[in-house]
């Protein structure tokens, strides 16, 4: 599902990923550890393309994330084919990151309306099924500023399932919560694992 051949990333002077190469097989489920500062979010960074590689290639599903193939050679891939490969793939940040002046149900829906075209009626309906799922069902019309962090964030994994992404990104999702709220998010984690092959 994903192949990273050889990739580099400097930042000034500092080079945080060299030569890194690794395959995570479909249905896997892979944690990377290490200490702040060895690349971790880097790398999940440039999966999601919000960060570009100094070198190497990545394939995902089968096609090159960064590159695009014209007559047999590699070429820097163009913002569309990055915008289209982005949809493959879904991401949820430490910190949230809904949009304040939207109430849950919008932050949801409106990913699937505007880049897949999603009428609201179809994109409504799959919200509810995910707010459900991650236990927010009564939470639809809340505004962010009126959920706990961890209501927060499993309204931020509702969004980015609601896309139907191939590859579920979660960077240090509980590290901002409070220690409470970090066994509901860690529940609704061990639910999706078991329910994705």
């Amino acid at each position: 599902m994903i192949e990273i051949n050889g990739i580099s990333k400097t930042f000034g002077a500092f080079k945080v990923l060299d030569g890194l190469s690794m395959q995570v097989m479909p249905g896997e489920k892979l944690a990377l550890i290490g200490p702040s500062g060895s690349g971790k979010t880097t790398i999940l960074r440039i999966l999601m393309t919000l960060e570009k590689i100094d070198g190497g290639h990545i394939q995902v599903d089968g096609e090159q994330l960064y590159h695009t193939e014209r007559n047999g050679q590699l070429l820097p891939a163009d913002e569309r084919h990055l915008a289209r490969m982005r949809q493959k793939i879904g991401m949820v940040f430490q910190l949230f990151n809904l949009f304040p002046h939207k109430c849950v149900m919008d932050n949801v829906t409106l990913a699937p309306m505007l880049t897949k075209g999603v009428a609201r009626a179809a994109a409504e309906k799959r919200a509810m099924d995910l707010l459900d799922m991650v236990g927010l069902a009564d939470k639809a019309k809340a505004m962010p500023a009126q959920l706990s962090g961890g209501q927060k964030q499993r309204a931020a994994i509702a969004r980015a399932l609601a896309l139907s992404p191939k590859i579920m990104l979660f960077d240090e999702i509980t590290s901002a919560l409070d220690p409470e709220l970090v066994e509901e998010v860690l529940n609704v984690m061990r639910k999706l694992a078991a329910e994705t092959d």
